[in-house]
């Protein structure tokens, strides 16, 4: 029987789809996994399938022999299922062609320090790539550079051909310039406060709302507008106002929010789009 150990540093989807395909092997058995991160989800994944999950330092991972001594004892190979620290030399050298990892992308492309996740989505994104794929890979001492052993490739889609308009609802991440200039005065948000007051980088959710209550601002409001290349900085679309209370904490505040947004987002995004005459 290999044992196999997986070192993941996130939510561990990765993780449980390869534990569940060896539950049953008689050749290939999942002894452990190692995340580097207190709060990952990887670790509720592992207490439900009854897989011991274990959280480890910088130190003891890269500055000592603990864990390659675990690794020694414990496992034939080592999996990496969306784990983002490199591997040590000591544990490379320990495990030659015996470490495999996952990369999101079809290497040599879009490989390298930095790339991963949604790094790599947004580089494939931003090359106009109509094709991408995944890698797996044996580990060596340089990020991704380790003999492949598979690659499988995925057909993409030109976004300006699947839509028409974009509508951001809760999306927290800038919207990229490419995206910006396909699609001028196509991209709708809408944002909890009244602009431009309480608005910027970093402004969203509660954010908005402390800044509120702590302004002593006695009435907020949402605003919706097209998105350009800078936060919160399009043309209006519409705004509508609520009146507050001293007495209103954030959450209160938020809760009159909701109401308003739940009311006119999808009115003003029909009349948007229909107003529309391309």
């Amino acid at each position: 029987m290999k044992r196999v150990i997986i070192f993941a540093s996130g939510a561990g989807s990765n993780a449980e789809n390869i534990i569940r395909y060896f539950q049953n092997s008689k050749k290939i058995s999942v002894k452990k996994v190692f995340c580097n991160k207190k709060e990952a989800g990887v670790f509720n994944r592992c207490k439900k399938l009854d897989i011991d999950c274990e959280w480890f330092s910088r130190e003891d991972f890269s500055h000592s022999n603990t864990i390659l001594e675990i690794l020694t004892n414990q496992t034939d190979f080592i999996v990496l299922a969306g784990f983002l620290w490199k591997i040590p030399e000591n544990i490379v050298t320990a495990f030659p062609n015996k470490i495999i990892n996952i990369h999101p992308a079809l290497l040599p492309k879009y490989g390298g320090k930095g790339m991963y996740g949604m790094h790599v989505h947004n580089a494939v994104k931003n090359s106009g790539d109509l094709e991408t794929g995944i890698t797996i890979h044996f580990v060596n001492e340089h990020y991704d550079e380790g003999a492949v052993i598979f690659q499988a490739k995925t057909q993409l889609k030109v976004l300006q051909k699947e839509t028409d308009f974009i509508v951001l609802a809760g999306f927290l991440w800038k919207i990229p310039e490419n995206i910006v200039a396909a699609f001028p005065n196509k991209i709708i948000n809408i944002h909890p406060a009244l602009l431009p007051k309480y608005g910027g980088k970093g402004m969203y959710g509660m954010h908005v709302h402390n800044a509120v209550k702590n302004s002593g601002d006695l009435e907020t409001g949402i605003t919706i507008h097209f998105v350009n290349e800078h936060y919160d900085e399009g043309a209006v679309i519409f705004q509508t106002k609520t009146q507050l209370k001293v007495s209103d904490s954030p959450e209160d505040i938020a809760q009159k929010i909701h109401i308003l947004e739940y009311e006119y987002f999808p009115k003003l995004i029909e009349k948007t789009i229909l107003k529309d005459g391309n």
